[in-house]
């Protein structure tokens, strides 16, 4: 085997937009990563960004590309004050160049492109976790629950088998889940009928309000343009991804709203999921004077989903209603996260999770 000499380049937005490529060969589609939904993605960002910043980081074997990054540039509002950050959204290094340490020097190098050294990632997966914690980032973890509406692939992981036998364990069980769902719905209609739901297209100026009332020190910013720019781009080619945006009125007030996403995957976790069409409540918010709250719009959320969902992801950081939705057999899975390094910010105050408004919408969460 050819000796590897392993070197990486920048390509810039300014590059991005006017359609110039590097002098490289892609047989992985590597740096396609970056393709037609993601260029416009990111182009449109409200967050905004410079000609001459980092689109995506690539590392190279001669003329070949076998690793990628793609940062880009997000907002943080603390205590009153909108501070730019870098989040990035998808790192891959080739089977063959892993024990190279390829796609550890590339998130080393992204996470120190941005001047002030500010970086936020979330969905980290547990291998990476590791590097994150070398780096100094810090790094919350808070319950993932799953809600089950289908259920195909966890009879077929659990029985470790595909064939037709499994079928009417499938049934069975998909028949107490449908069941349950039932009951779910007659009582949140019973409790919760005086609100109605309602998808809509533009986000109002009252969803922003409701995400800056929620008094937290630290937090995305998540206003009207962010909303709109999740909405209306994606950097999934899968026609399968979807997101909805609802609001909650109460008579012609709006009290609440929650972001849902759909998405298919043919491996859903390490656990052996396959062939997963999964939703998630991405993002939610409440006025400070509702008597609605998560659980109630966990709850409300449940209907806006297509049927053939098989499942709907939730997490938070409230322990108070992550107990009470696993009294609605909501279980949990794994963990949700985000890591993040912003050497601009000197307030220790900074590490403790109960300061921070987090949402599963984190990062490139909702692009994805």
């Amino acid at each position: 085997m050819a000796e590897k000499k392993i070197y990486f380049i920048k390509r810039t937005f300014g590059e991005l937009k006017a359609g110039v490529m590097p002098d490289a060969v892609d047989p992985h589609r590597i740096m396609s990563s970056l393709g037609p939904k993601m260029r416009e993605a990111v182009l449109n960002n409200p967050s905004g960004y410079k000609d001459d910043d980092v689109c995506q980081l690539l590392a190279l074997d001669g003329k070949t590309v076998v690793g990628a990054t793609n940062p880009y540039p997000g907002r943080l509002y603390v205590k009153g004050e909108i501070v730019p950050i870098l989040n990035g959204s998808y790192l891959f290094a080739h089977e063959d160049y892993r024990k190279d340490n390829v796609g550890g020097e590339l998130f080393y190098r992204e996470t120190n492109l941005h001047p002030l050294k500010n970086t936020l990632f979330a969905g980290i997966s547990q291998m990476a976790l590791p590097l994150y914690h070398a780096l100094k980032y810090t790094v919350f973890e808070f319950p993932r629950l799953i809600y089950l509406r289908r259920s195909k692939s966890v009879v077929q992981s659990i029985m470790h088998s595909e064939a037709g036998w499994t079928k009417p364990i499938i049934w069975a069980t998909d028949l107490i889940l449908y069941s349950h769902r039932v009951i779910l719905h007659f009582f949140t209609s019973l409790r919760l009928g005086k609100y109605s739901v309602e998808e809509i297209k533009d986000t109002p100026q009252e969803v922003e309000s409701i995400v800056l009332s929620e008094g937290k020190s630290y937090m995305e910013l998540h206003d009207r343009a962010w909303f709109n720019w999740s909405l209306n781009y994606s950097i999934s080619e899968d026609e399968r991804t979807k997101k909805r945006l609802y609001i909650v009125r109460n008579d012609d007030r709006i009290e609440g709203f929650f972001l849902i996403k759909q998405e298919f995957f043919e491996q859903a976790s390490s656990r052996g999921f396959k062939n997963v069409y999964l939703g998630s409540v991405m993002e939610w918010g409440i006025t400070p004077d509702s008597h609605l709250t998560e659980k109630d719009l966990t709850m409300l959320s449940l209907s806006c989903f297509d049927k053939d969902v098989d499942g709907i992801q939730y997490a938070s950081t409230d322990m108070k209603t992550i107990k009470k939705l696993k009294w609605c057999l909501f279980v949990q899975v794994g963990s949700a996260n985000i890591g993040f390094r912003l050497r601009s910010i000197k307030d220790v105050s900074i590490k403790d999770i109960n300061n921070w408004r987090i949402r599963l919408a984190a990062s490139d969460t909702v692009l994805n």
